[in-house]
């Protein structure tokens, strides 16, 4: 529960400080998919470590730090 609230906080926020008041659709969606990639990977960092510090760093690698997980990490958690 945590983890969707973290993320969903993170959304809001990320995309009004983003927000355009031109108006222009593709800016916003480029920056609502860059601020998506970050809250997903703080919420799987948040997840993984419980560490703010190395949250908000893989916050700001952003798809980078989730595409990492995906690949790397994940399968790793099954054998524990």
């Amino acid at each position: 529960m945590k983890k969707i609230l973290l993320m969903l906080s993170f959304l809001l926020v990320g995309h009004a400080c983003f927000a355009d008041v031109q108006n222009n659709v593709a800016e916003n969606s480029t920056n609502l998919f860059v601020v998506i990639g970050a809250a997903l990977a703080v919420s799987i960092c948040w997840g993984r470590t419980g560490s703010i510090l190395v949250s908000a760093l893989a916050g700001l690698f952003g798809w980078f730090y989730v595409i990492y997980y995906a690949i790397f990490l994940r399968p790793n958690e099954d054998e524990e």
